[in-house]
């Protein structure tokens, strides 16, 4: 799921522009991962990488960022 998220991310800053269905996608893929993460108690071994992926998705606009930054902070405390 990790995986998914950074193939997204690399593609979409090899191509430039985002569509606001993109950035969608990154928003609900991000929460699926983390909300996994949760329920399988792995939220600690994975917080690195979860918190480099919200600074990641912080330049694709649409609202994607305050979301993914929302749902970091509701499983671990803290902004990114």
């Amino acid at each position: 799921m990790i995986h998914l998220l950074i193939s997204a991310i690399n593609t979409a800053r090899i191509w430039g522009y985002v569509e606001s269905s993109f950035a969608d996608s990154l928003g609900s893929n991000y929460k699926a991962t983390i909300e996994h993460l949760a329920k399988h108690d792995l939220l600690s071994l994975y917080q690195r990488a979860m918190k480099e992926l919200a600074h990641d998705v912080d330049s694709f606009g649409y609202g994607v960022r305050f979301e993914v930054y929302d749902l970091y902070e509701e499983h671990y405390g803290e902004r990114p």
